[in-house]
């Protein structure tokens, strides 16, 4: 990590998401000043050899990886390698995805051989553990990705494993072969290459290349958790959605739409608690995400002119926009691009913003617990009445009947 006060960084990140950032040498020891706090969340990474593993994992394959300990806390690893030898390792965590509540874990930790007073520091720090949005993750994995590796022009590669083969087993006999320490032999392995081909298939919006794909790229599968094949497909499908929505931002998709279906489908995973479901979710994943593609696939007929104002307008469409903001953006009197906009797109500027905006809170009424209100001051309408007007002379209904409705389904 160069040109970067790496203290700093860490306090930086540790003020807006409460999720602590430790640095390794080749050895695991932590370059940081242990506190009691820091030493037991430290002796915790520790346990069933957590971070040998993530540490293993990271040198195997180059790479940034994830994993999760039996009571769900997530750790992101950033192998620095000086050559080919690992120099340093930066880790993200503890935190969650879905918080556990204490009483659970307490039902948990009862029937642990554990000391006590270890038990209850777990269940003292596991109550001010970070609870990370998909979205707010993916961010900071590409912040430290770029601060770390000085490469802000790649996408950072997190390992993915597909699951179908391992999943489709009884949790019963997944849970018995593991504590076992039996391999699956017959179940593949998700490779660098097929992270490539996956990325590049959803780029270009081509679901059906996906399907037809998956017999070229198998192996062993790889364990993102110790022990816990539910958690396992949950981490596995947590890396699929982090490469889906890289992939569907290259290929068009503007971010905010991309990240609120992240979020989404980071939710509804973790919500999960058949293997089934997972396997189903993770086709949902693939095609919902190709789909997205598609739909923007015609942005690239547009002139350079008419790219640029929509560009402007997806970067600012949470704000309290119009057509001369937009024209001054482009440098050109509002009437001549007023007309060029409408005859390219076959709208105006005013009800694109429109569209734009309504189609952000349809995510947000879908996938997020966002108040009606809290949406109508993100997407910066002066009152929830007036969106709520908005909202239903598009779309013929109330934003709340929206909301029923989407539940329901």
């Amino acid at each position: 990590m160069k040109q970067i006060n790496e203290m700093q960084l860490m306090n930086m990140i540790y003020e807006a998401t409460k999720m602590h950032m430790t640095k390794y040498d080749k050895n695991g020891n932590p370059h940081c000043e242990m506190t009691d706090d820091k030493r037991m969340l430290e002796k915790i990474f520790s346990t069933d050899y957590c971070k040998q593993k993530l540490m293993d994992k990271c040198i195997s394959v180059k790479n940034i990886q994830v994993i999760a300990n039996k009571i769900n806390w997530i750790w992101v690893g950033f192998p620095l390698f000086n050559e080919d030898e690992l120099e340093h390792l930066y880790v993200l965590g503890p935190f969650y995805t879905s918080g556990m509540s204490t009483n659970k874990l307490r039902d948990y930790l009862a029937a642990q051989n554990m000391p006590l007073d270890f038990k209850n520091a777990i269940i003292r720090l596991n109550e001010g553990l970070p609870v990370v949005l998909y979205s707010e993750l993916l961010h900071w994995v590409c912040f430290l990705h770029q601060f770390i590796y000085q490469d802000e022009e790649e996408t950072p590669e997190l390992e993915f494993f597909p699951i179908e083969e391992q999943l489709k087993k009884s949790h019963k006999k997944e849970t018995k072969k593991a504590k076992l320490g039996i391999e699956y032999d017959k179940s593949f392995h998700g490779s660098y290459k097929y992270e490539k081909f996956l990325f590049s298939a959803i780029q270009e919006g081509e679901y059906d290349k996906v399907i037809k794909g998956r017999s070229k790229f198998r192996g062993k599968v790889g364990n993102l958790s110790n022990g816990d094949p539910l958690r396992q497909g949950k981490n596995m499908v947590i890396v699929l959605v982090t490469l889906a929505v890289r992939a569907a931002m290259a290929g068009g998709v503007p971010p905010e739409e991309a990240y609120s279906l992240g979020d989404y489908y980071i939710q509804k995973v973790e919500n999960l608690m058949d293997i089934s479901l997972i396997i189903e979710l993770k086709e949902e994943i693939l095609k919902s995400m190709s789909d997205m593609v598609n739909e923007y696939k015609g942005y690239r007929d547009y002139s350079k002119v008419i790219l640029d104002c929509i560009e402007y307008i997806e970067r600012h469409i949470e704000e309290n926009i119009n057509s001369k903001h937009v024209a001054d953006y482009a440098h050109y009197h509002v009437d001549y691009i007023s007309k060029k906009f409408r005859k390219e797109t076959g709208m105006s500027i005013v009800q694109y913003i429109t569209d734009k905006k309504l189609k952000i809170s349809k995510g947000y009424l879908t996938y997020s617990n966002y108040s009606i209100t809290e949406i109508s001051e993100r997407l910066s309408y002066s009152s929830p009445s007036l969106f709520a007007t908005i909202f239903k002379k598009n779309n013929g209904i109330t934003p709340k009947e929206y909301r029923m409705k989407k539940y329901e389904e």
